[in-house]
């Protein structure tokens, strides 16, 4: 009997746990040689060089979440044909009301796009740190997602974007900061369109990159998270990448090699972003922070790398 009522209490606590939202957007393309498909019915796909079908690049959606929560995780989903051409890879990038959430790149060698043929789901997805909100996004209102195919050409019959969500318990306010990095005279592209717009980072090297401080006048920054978008793996399956401001601590992180073709970084790619999640909240404001001018930001690498995009989150108070 006392099992019984155990099991009957767990099942009812089960019960009162409400599943957390999720929302999914999907998108049609149209406007294909109307005796071709690409994964679906004739003509129901565009291809990205913009003259065949009607490639849209960007959508806008009215967001279904409610009050109170968060955006927590995303995932795209792609169906059609990606490796058009062939030299250099397709790489995608993804923003949320001009927001750069993520890229990546595309490996496989695909159907080369032939009529009736099909490259499948192409799926990329990633977390959001429970304590970052995405800058600019409106729960419950309208947004817009954007979708750009760099170098090659893909030609896609639908895209899809699901968001997951949160309770929103952050208790500051936040802002953030996006560091393009400088234009070097490389002539490759990593996560980006733009011809070597990076920065190298050797094995047990460093880089640094310096912010203007975005926090209002009269706040106060307690605590600090920072994400990159870039090429991870170009020496070592392994990489642990650390992150301080003004030689305060921010966050470190190591992890391993998921994809098969990261070893050697390739001349035009992307690995996606990685996040370094800080958990230190300080009570007084962060130590050594330059309020109303420039702080310098070290991301230090055990193995190389290259970065594109560095973005600061400053979660403030009032």
């Amino acid at each position: 009997m006392a099992r019984l009522l155990l099991l009957l209490t767990a099942l009812a606590a089960l019960s009162c746990v409400q599943a957390l939202p999720v929302s999914t957007y999907s998108f049609r393309y149209n406007g294909g040689y109307p005796f071709c498909t690409s994964c679906s019915g004739p003509g129901e796909y565009a291809c990205s060089s913009g003259d065949v079908g009607t490639f849209t690049p960007e959508f806008k959606f009215t967001d279904r979440g409610v009050s109170g929560y968060k955006l927590s995780a995303f995932q795209v989903t792609l169906v059609g044909n990606y490796a058009c051409d062939m030299e250099p890879p397709t790489m995608v990038q993804l923003e949320l009301n001009g927001f750069p959430l993520t890229a990546r790149q595309y490996n496989s060698q695909g159907s080369e796009c032939t009529c009736d043929s099909c490259d499948g789901s192409w799926i990329f997805d990633e977390k959001i740190p429970k304590n970052v909100r995405v800058p600019g996004y409106n729960i419950g209102g309208e947004n817009n997602v954007s979708l750009t195919v760099i170098d090659s050409v893909a030609c896609l019959s639908s895209f899809s974007l699901s968001l997951s969500y949160d309770i929103d318990d952050i208790p500051f306010q936040m802002t953030s900061a996006v560091q393009s990095q400088p234009t070097t005279s490389a002539t490759y592209k990593i996560c980006s369109a733009t011809l070597g717009q990076f920065s190298h980072v050797t094995g047990g090297s460093y880089v640094v990159v310096t912010v203007e401080d975005p926090v209002p006048p009269g706040s106060k920054l307690l605590a600090l998270s920072v994400s990159i978008l870039g090429q991870y793996w170009c020496g070592s399956d392994n990489q642990t990448l650390s992150a301080e401001v003004n030689d305060v601590d921010i966050a470190s992180r190591s992890w391993e090699n998921p994809y098969y073709y990261g070893e050697t970084c390739t001349t035009d790619g992307c690995d996606g972003t990685y996040w370094l999640e800080g958990n230190k909240i300080y009570q007084n404001g962060w130590p050594g922070y330059n309020y109303g001018t420039t702080n310098n930001f070290r991301l230090s690498a055990n193995s190389e790398l290259y970065i594109n995009r560095f973005i600061a989150y400053f979660s403030y108070y009032p």
